[in-house]
């Protein structure tokens, strides 16, 4: 697969017919990455964030498509991203998780609460 200006491929790596690829990403060029992979048939399964040393969060997208892992890593800028909402409902609940927890704003989510008493 061919990756967007901005992203290059950190590891490939095969494992008992299971083949994963880490791909690293600026922020700009996550949105193209996530629009890739969803036009080649790739669901996303969840993401992880972690607080980097520059008060930045640093995010990893595991997505899965055939068998074939991809997990894409990007960083915030001023703590905001693109959502995946638009292309992944199933970016929902874990964005507003993130936004809560991190206080990373997701781009373009229709809704950044969590809903609750």
């Amino acid at each position: 697969m061919d990756w967007p200006k901005g992203c290059k491929v950190q590891e490939t790596r095969e494992e008992e017919g299971r083949r994963e690829t880490t791909v690293v990403c600026k922020n700009a060029a996550f949105l193209a990455t996530s629009k890739r992979l969803k036009d080649f048939g790739a669901a996303l399964q969840t993401i992880c964030a972690v607080l980097g040393d520059d008060s930045e969060v640093e995010l990893s997208y595991f997505f899965e498509m055939e068998g074939s892992f991809f997990i894409v890593k990007t960083t915030t800028a001023g703590k905001v991203i693109n959502s995946l909402f638009s292309l992944y409902k199933s970016a929902d609940f874990i964005e507003r998780e993130i936004s809560h927890l991190f206080g990373v704003k997701f781009m373009g989510h229709p809704r950044l609460y969590l809903a609750g008493p």
